[in-house]
């Protein structure tokens, strides 16, 4: 693993919603928007209102 997994494994653990954010944005980086979009939705089952989770997922599952 890197260092911004790493990172968004130790957030998780605290705080698994804003975890499942960050692996959200590493997957979607890294070009793989499933996962990202499978990351998104676990956070927003934790938090339902998180603004950037809401529009990363929209943006993931939107065909350009």
């Amino acid at each position: 693993m890197d260092k911004a997994t790493d990172y968004a494994n130790e957030v998780k653990k605290r705080l698994a919603w804003l975890g499942e954010v960050e692996l959200g944005l590493i997957a979607e980086k890294r070009g793989d928007k499933a996962a990202a979009a499978d990351h998104f939705r676990a956070a927003l089952a934790g938090n339902p209102q998180h603004g950037e989770a809401i529009a990363a997922l929209e943006r993931v599952t939107t065909s350009p």
